[in-house]
C-alpha cells in the first residue's frame, strides 16, 4: 500500500521537501546558536537587552564567527 507521499507527491516534489526540511532545521539550529550567544553576553554583562550595536553584530555574524565565540566564552 502506498504512502500518503508516494500518493500525493512525485520523486522530485518528496526531494524537494525533504531538502526544505533539512534546510529548515539548519536555520533553526543556527538561530539558536545566535540566541545562545546572546544569552550569554546578557548574563556575562548582566544586562536585560542587548545594545543595538551588539545585537546587529552577532546577526551579521557567520556561523563559524558565532561557534568560536561561543567557545571563548566558556573560557
Amino acid at each position: 500500500m502506498a504512502t500518503l507521499a508516494e500518493k500525493w507527491y512525485s520523486d522530485g516534489q518528496e526531494k524537494g521537501l525533504e531538502k526544505g526540511l533539512e534546510k529548515g532545521r539548519e536555520e533553526g539550529r543556527e538561530e539558536g546558536e545566535r540566541n545562545l550567544f546572546k544569552q550569554i553576553i546578557q548574563r556575562r554583562y548582566d544586562v536585560d537587552v542587548l545594545p543595538a550595536w551588539a545585537e546587529q553584530a552577532v546577526n551579521a555574524a557567520s556561523k563559524a564567527q558565532i561557534e568560536s565565540w561561543t567557545r571563548k566564552s566558556f573560557d
